[in-house]
């Protein structure tokens, strides 16, 4: 069994706290001794996320709420979740997007792209998860 470390943030649905939440992220992943250049990349990763949490979930249909961030600190690797509770979308849209390397979609391609797993789950006004899972490499 792989022991770990829940750490938990909520956020307004607010656009400025998402330089909280990556400086949240930046702390921990230090702590377990990533790189310089994997944090800078999980940081981008969870911007992305965030931005597209209030953009999407909440600013597009003028609603107001929150973001759920999550961190499962494992020894060996870390899950960052970014959950909202706003418009949602079908499930196959974020699919597609995931594969466009421009325009819309661009976040969930550069989040695909740097880290090791990348889940998202949406559904219709129950809105969305985006699992990032990023692992320590072996140096």
């Amino acid at each position: 069994m792989n022991s770990h470390e829940i750490i938990e943030l909520k956020f307004p649905s607010d656009l400025k706290y998402a330089t909280t939440a990556r400086l949240a992220l930046s702390g921990v992943t230090q702590r377990m001794n990533f790189t310089v250049d994997e944090i800078e990349d999980m940081k981008l990763c969870l911007g992305e996320a965030f931005n597209n949490a209030v953009s999407h979930g909440y600013d597009e249909c003028n609603q107001k709420g929150s973001v759920q961030l999550t961190f499962l600190v494992y020894p060996d690797k870390i899950v960052i979740k970014v959950r909202d509770y706003g418009k949602g979308c079908d499930n196959n849209i974020l699919l597609e997007h995931q594969k466009k390397s421009k325009g819309k979609g661009l976040g969930l391609f550069l989040m695909k792209t740097l880290t090791d797993r990348l889940e998202c789950h949406s559904q219709p006004q129950k809105g969305c998860e985006i699992i990032m899972e990023k692992r320590l490499s072996t140096r």
